[in-house]
């Protein structure tokens, strides 16, 4: 079973999306989901499930984008990553 992360209170406060769980999801958090999706690089999502993509929404909600992150603390990102996205074929690696 694929878990939730923990992110501090106040990156969860820039966050629309308020549901910890994917399960928990309403139509409008779903939809807000799927546009925060559609502007960060498509095969970044491959193989995930819609919990893993929550917790990397959640993960990085500082930042505009995920690869704006990436770019700016490469090591941070990949931690936390490695960290919200439990499948092991989705681990990160350093470059």
């Amino acid at each position: 079973m694929i878990k939730s992360i923990c992110v501090k209170p106040k990156a969860l406060a820039l966050c629309f999306v308020k549901a910890r769980l994917a399960a928990d999801l309403t139509r409008e958090e779903t939809q807000s989901l799927m546009h925060w999706c559609d502007s960060q690089t498509e095969a970044l999502w491959d193989n995930m499930s819609l919990q893993e993509i929550l917790n990397v929404y959640r993960i990085s909600a500082e930042s505009v984008t995920w690869e704006m992150w990436a770019e700016d603390e490469p090591e941070n990102a990949r931690v936390a990553w490695n960290r919200a996205v439990i499948s092991p074929g989705n681990r990160m690696r350093p470059i």
